[in-house]
């Protein structure tokens, strides 16, 4: 909602700060294909979708947000170096993009950039459990 061609949108309507900090996860089935495989069906009729105890949603969820196996260790200079323009930045990811947006050329593919800073967040974030095990637990 905040990119230039929302905020029009999100003026008229007064919903400025609304979705701050609020992330959408997005599950396409397309196919036919892709929903028997999210099911676990053999066949399309629907007596068999209708039928599936599987739950896709749960499955996407748990594999779109589950930690790590292994939390990462920060024992290099690269890695000192992404902990202390988190920690300068206050951990916003927003305000480190517009940090080495100064520091790198135009044309620079930021989405390569910025893919350390994210990893080094979310490895961050991982340590609270309990807000995964508790999400699982009510999309059972």
């Amino acid at each position: 909602m905040s990119s230039a061609e929302n905020r029009r949108f999100v003026q008229e309507f007064g919903l400025e700060g609304v979705f701050d900090n609020v992330c959408r996860l997005e599950m396409n089935l397309n196919s036919k294909h892709q929903i028997r495989d999210s099911l676990g069906l053999s066949d399309n009729t629907l007596l068999s979708v209708l039928e599936s105890d599987a739950n896709p949603i749960s499955s996407f969820i748990q594999e779109a947000v589950s930690p790590p196996s292994e939390p990462v260790q920060y024992n290099d200079r690269k890695s000192y170096f992404i902990s202390l323009v988190l920690k300068d930045c206050d951990y916003d990811l927003a305000k480190v993009e517009a940090k080495m947006r100064e520091l790198y050329k135009h044309g620079t593919k930021f989405a390569d950039v910025m893919k350390p800073y994210r990893v080094a967040l979310d490895d961050m974030n991982q340590s609270d459990d309990d807000t995964y095990s508790n999400l699982i637990d009510k999309l059972k």
